[in-house]
């Protein structure tokens, strides 16, 4: 088989288990001047069903973590115990074969006496498996005709074919305790990085924050938490969030970052690589080089299809609303739809605010420096954007976009919903409140984000960025 020659290069602690501390991945996590545990690692519990197989399904943006957390997995099996036969690992991004998407699955799964130990519970990672086109059909073929009886398999991907939906791609197969697991890997945020970058200010947002203060925050509110943490930390949170604007979250382009220059350089155009590959469009890096450029430039304008096109020079409006969708479906942006007035749910036929998921972004697409108040605005929408049920709807906003004049609404329940504006300078929001929307539609409380103030103005509550961010 075209895959036969790579399994033994994909998982060479079959041969000798300390091979897996010599591992690339490894060895860059080791020498990592952060060296970030994935918050994952631990939550995940891995363990094959008795009656079946056990599916976890890995999603997240490029850059994120999501190889270094298998790896790492792979190690603590290994130093566990786990005979390491048992243990398969296959990066699919890299593969190229001309086989079957999951050749290399079916005959790992189909040599039991000559690959496996032959005791023992079994763990296949499946790194960027959405690279291989028809990936759902053939695990699906695999795990109904029993070759993974008794496995763990733990299934990755950047793309929108990877975003975590366990129990819709694979139902009645999972054996495992709840159903299949989904999990995303996302970027570090604020709270994590000022953390790493100060540890006495990281432990104290640590003690500080907690569900009843997120609550509070996000419904327009400022909870005792956050006037403590302002008052002991104001300033040096402020200068850390600066930072964080310039490095963002993911942990290569960080510990880049940290290194200066060069480093950061590198990682960035290997994230630009990366994310095209995932599309697998004729053409892609191209096009999403200058979807991308233009949506860092507009910095949260609402832009329509056509509007986009012409800022990205594409030749038709269907490629920047191809590319934008895709990013979207990447995790890489966020896309914030108007409200609908009446209604309080998402304009799907209105123009779009596109915020990048992270400040690396935005650098990958060489865009340059963010205005601050630009990428607080981002970051705030994307906090927003994971608050509340359900994953659509939760984020809207209020009025033309870009510059002062638009707000962001969450509304996560009953009512027309909280609305906030960014006032942190630079290009973020204006310096006023978002009455314009309380007016129209009788919400009761709102929120200013501000670089500094804390307090009340005309009825909203005024809270600084790096704490809203450290706590919400």
């Amino acid at each position: 088989m075209a895959y036969e020659s790579r399994l033994p290069g994909n998982n060479p602690w079959w041969e000798d288990p300390a091979a897996i501390d010599a591992d690339p991945d490894i060895v860059k996590w080791e020498a990592s001047r952060i060296r970030r545990v994935p918050p994952l690692l631990r939550r995940m519990r891995l363990g094959s069903a008795p009656d079946g197989t056990a599916i976890h399904v890995l999603g997240g943006p490029r850059g994120a973590g999501k190889t270094t957390l298998m790896k790492l997995q792979v190690r603590a099996l290994l130093r566990g115990g786990t005979d390491p036969r048992n243990v398969f690992y296959y990066a699919f991004d890299a593969d190229g074969g001309e086989e079957g998407p999951l050749s290399a699955v079916e005959e790992y799964a189909g040599n039991r006496e000559e690959i496996w130990g032959g005791k023992g519970e079994r763990y296949a990672f499946l790194d960027e498996v959405t690279s291989a086109p028809e990936w759902r059909e053939e695990l699906e073929e695999l795990v109904r005709g029993a070759a993974l009886f008794g496995f763990t398999v733990v299934a990755s991907g950047s793309g929108p074919a990877g975003a975590p939906r366990g129990q819709e791609l694979f139902p009645g197969l999972i054996g495992g305790p709840g159903g299949a697991p989904d999990h995303v890997v996302r970027p570090m945020g604020f709270a994590r990085f000022a953390a790493l970058r100060d540890g006495e200010v990281g432990a104290r947002v640590k003690e500080l924050r907690g569900k009843a203060a997120r609550r509070l925050l996000l419904a327009g509110g400022i909870p005792g938490e956050a006037r403590e943490l302002h008052g002991a930390f104001g300033e040096r949170l402020d200068s850390l969030l600066g930072e964080y604007l310039e490095a963002g979250g993911l942990p290569g382009i960080v510990d880049g970052w940290i290194a200066g220059g060069k480093a950061r350089a590198a990682a960035r155009a290997g994230l630009l690589e990366g994310i095209a590959g995932d599309w697998g469009r004729k053409g892609a890096a191209g096009l999403l080089a200058r979807a991308g450029g233009a949506l860092a430039r507009l910095r949260g304008a609402a832009v329509s299809w056509k509007e986009l096109r012409r800022e990205a020079g594409l030749e038709r409006w269907t490629d920047a609303r191809d590319c934008a969708e895709f990013l979207e479906g990447a995790s890489v942006a966020l896309g914030v739809r108007r409200y609908g007035k009446g209604t309080g749910h998402p304009m799907r036929s209105a123009p779009v605010r596109f915020f990048f998921r992270d400040p690396a972004y935005a650098g990958a697409f060489g865009a340059g420096d963010v205005p601050p108040g630009a990428a607080v605005e981002g970051a705030v929408a994307g906090r927003l954007a994971r608050a509340g049920p359900g994953p659509q709807g939760r984020v809207t906003y209020w009025g033309g976009g870009g510059g002062g004049g638009a707000d962001l609404v969450l509304r996560a329940g009953k009512g027309p919903g909280v609305p906030f504006r960014v006032a942190y300078g630079g290009g973020g929001g204006g310096g006023g409140v978002p009455d314009g929307f309380m007016g129209a539609t009788g919400a009761e409380r709102g929120a200013v984000i501000s670089k500094n103030e804390m307090g009340q103005r005309a009825g909203c509550s005024v809270v600084p960025a790096a704490v809203f961010l450290a706590l919400a």
